[in-house]
């Protein structure tokens, strides 16, 4: 499903009409719902805000430029995403390893919700094999600011001469700021429903080819820079130059 189908554009207009939202908010934040759920109106009305956010993230950052890339069904299935962005970017006047690029963030409202889908496990039941040992990166952020990201090759013997080879690089981000390269470590820090129903997000760059750590690197920062701040910041991603065990749960 790409992200500017119908029923998204729908969905993202009617979160952006003031009495709608306000609607579904007061309906939601029922004390049945609430008790079912464990979640708040004011977790609500952040998930909402995460969808039309989505929609603002521009086709153009700087010298790239993006187009809707549909996400197969059965992932779909596995995330039930609260807000999903799936684009393809390329880099304009440059050709080789690293100037094509799948871009995926995904919001999940419940972290369980992402447990099937991340790189070392959705991929290998695709066929694919991881062929080096999992890297972890420093990307500069906002300031003084770096965030880990996960580098990982996979390989696929798709009936050529040679395997077809993959690069993927990803990090999770908590609602508190937090930011793991590990599925299990989200797991662990999520482990009371309360906090799990906080949500997650996940940041994936897919590269066709063997693209290396650096260069990932580069992309991902050119590309999260121009992701509108305020969405960042709703996601979790820590937008100003101090540690992330400053910021206390719900800050964001």
């Amino acid at each position: 499903m790409k992200l500017d189908t119908p029923p998204i554009r729908r969905l993202g207009r009617r979160i952006g009409r003031p009495a709608p939202l306000v609607t579904l908010a007061i309906l939601l934040a029922s004390p049945a719902v609430l008790a079912r759920q464990s979640i708040t109106a004011e977790d609500i009305q952040r998930q909402a805000a995460i969808v039309a956010g989505m929609e603002n993230v521009p086709f153009q950052i700087g010298t790239w430029v993006g187009s809707p890339v549909p996400i197969p069904t059965d992932q779909q299935e596995i995330l039930h995403p609260n807000a999903l962005l799936s684009r393809q970017y390329s880099k304009i006047g440059e050709r080789g390893p690293g100037t094509i690029v799948t871009m995926l963030l995904v919001h999940c409202s419940d972290v369980r919700d992402m447990d099937g889908h991340w790189p070392l496990h959705c991929y290998p039941k695709s066929g694919w094999t991881k062929d080096a040992d999992v890297k972890t990166i420093k990307v500069d952020g906002a300031g003084s600011l770096k965030h880990d990201f996960a580098w990982v090759r996979f390989t696929i013997a798709d009936g050529g001469s040679t395997p077809r080879v993959m690069t993927v690089f990803y990090t999770f981000i908590l609602p508190d700021g937090r930011i793991e390269t590990d599925m299990k470590a989200v797991s662990d820090r999520s482990k009371r429903k309360s906090d799990s129903s906080k949500g997650v997000a996940q940041f994936q760059f897919v590269f066709s080819g063997d693209v290396t750590p650096e260069r990932c690197a580069q992309v991902a920062k050119e590309l999260i820079t121009g992701i509108p701040m305020s969405l960042r910041a709703r996601l979790g991603m820590p937008t100003e130059s101090e540690p992330n065990e400053k910021k206390e749960p719900g800050d964001a």
